[in-house]
């Protein structure tokens, strides 16, 4: 089969649920008039399958190398990046997003995709978040606590000794001096992107599966998902800003590579999704 070159993003939420024809696959005994059930169940799992090999088929190519830099370019000298690959077993991101879909072989959970180029994102409200739960003031009592010792270690690894309260609000609400700044100079937080440059004939996506376990004397279902591969390279982009005489960008970037490193990123961290290596 030749690779599918097309929006990935618009292959998984909408052309996956077409045939040949470009006609919907979800019903078939009622549209396809004079088809046996069994007949027409092959015909849709056939369809599916097609779009399953087209996704985990695609790789970046040479003139891919541009697509993911049209967001940033007008700013690219106030960015600032960090860059990671992920590690065995992938990354899972978006999988709250409905992809239901009753043939046995397709993919059951979402993915998030980049509506513009089709390739796989982190979206900045995930990164934003997923640095902030390392922050206390979401949390009460041991928990808070925890997070703010945690904070501190961090602080004094980079060399720095600033309010960790005062820090976060600085960060996450654009507070400075007690004072709310303009959005326009506040930290900012883009969505991370896959590095086109460093995966160019790579394989982006990979398919895998989980087993849930929901009741103990029945065989489990393993539902079939889409995962970002080990291997890939991403890339973190931020706008920050100085916390004058307390801490400036630079430091904020260390303090962020290490949470990132420490908690990872994306569904089911817990068991080794997500987690990431640092690429110097």
């Amino acid at each position: 089969m030749e690779m599918y070159r097309g929006n990935l993003g618009l292959l998984f939420y909408k052309d996956y649920f077409l045939n040949e024809n470009r006609e919907t696959i979800f019903v078939w005994n009622e549209q396809e008039k004079g088809v046996g059930v069994n007949e027409s169940q092959e015909r849709y799992g056939k369809c599916i399958e097609k779009s399953n090999q087209k996704l985990i088929g695609w790789k970046m190519k040479q003139e891919d190398i541009h697509a993911n830099k049209h967001i940033y370019n007008k700013l690219r000298d106030e960015i600032i990046e960090l860059k990671f690959k992920t590690t065995y077993p992938g990354l899972l991101i978006g999988s709250g997003y409905n992809h239901d879909v009753s043939a046995d072989d397709a993919f059951k959970l979402g993915m998030e995709f980049d509506y513009t180029t089709g390739l796989p994102i982190i979206p900045a409200s995930s990164v934003k978040g997923v640095l902030r739960s390392a922050f206390p003031s979401q949390y009460e009592g041991e928990d808070a606590e925890s997070r703010k010792e945690y904070i501190k270690d961090i602080l004094n690894e980079v060399g720095i000794s600033v309010d960790v309260e005062e820090l976060e609000l600085n960060i996450f609400e654009g507070v400075k001096d007690g004072r709310r700044m303009s959005v326009y100079n506040r930290d900012v937080f883009y969505d991370a992107v896959i590095s086109v440059k460093e995966n160019v004939d790579k394989q982006i996506l990979t398919e895998d599966y989980i087993t849930p376990h929901k009741e103990e004397l029945k065989n489990p279902t393993p539902i079939k998902f889409l995962k970002i591969a080990s291997g890939i390279q991403l890339e973190f982009r931020f706008k920050l800003t100085d916390m004058d005489g307390k801490i400036d960008k630079n430091k904020k970037k260390d303090v962020f590579k290490r949470i990132l490193l420490d908690l990872g990123i994306g569904s089911k961290t817990n068991v080794g999704y997500g987690k990431l290596l640092e690429v110097r």
